[in-house]
C-alpha cells in the first residue's frame, strides 16, 4: 500500500504488484468466514475512497452490519460476494 499527498490530505492506493481485489477478499473470508471488516478495509480491497463505500452502503448495495449506533462493519464473506455480482463480461450497452 502506498501513501501520497494531495491538498495535504494523505490518500492510500493499492501498489500495482498486490493481488486482486478478490483474492484478498478472498483470503480475508478463508481465514475467518464471519470477520467483520472496516470501512478502510473495504475501501482498500475496492480501490476507491471510504464516501463511496459509505455510498453504497446507504444505497443498499453493499449489506452492512451496525455495532451499536457508532460502528459499521462489513461481512468479509458479503463484500467477497459483492466483488463476485459486480464482475461482467459484456460490453455497456449490450444485451
Amino acid at each position: 500500500m502506498q501513501t501520497h499527498t494531495t491538498g495535504g490530505r494523505a490518500h492510500r492506493s493499492a501498489s500495482l504488484a498486490t493481488p486482486t481485489n478478490t483474492a484478498v477478499v478472498s483470503d480475508l473470508t478463508a481465514q475467518a468466514p464471519g470477520r467483520l471488516l472496516s470501512v478502510d478495509e473495504v475501501a482498500a480491497v475496492l480501490g476507491v475512497p471510504r464516501a463511496f463505500v459509505y455510498a453504497l452502503s446507504r444505497r443498499g448495495e453493499l449489506p452492512t452490519v451496525r455495532i451499536g449506533e457508532r460502528y459499521v462493519r462489513y461481512r468479509a464473506q458479503t463484500v467477497s460476494d459483492w466483488i463476485a455480482g459486480q464482475e461482467s463480461t459484456r460490453r455497456k450497452g449490450t444485451q
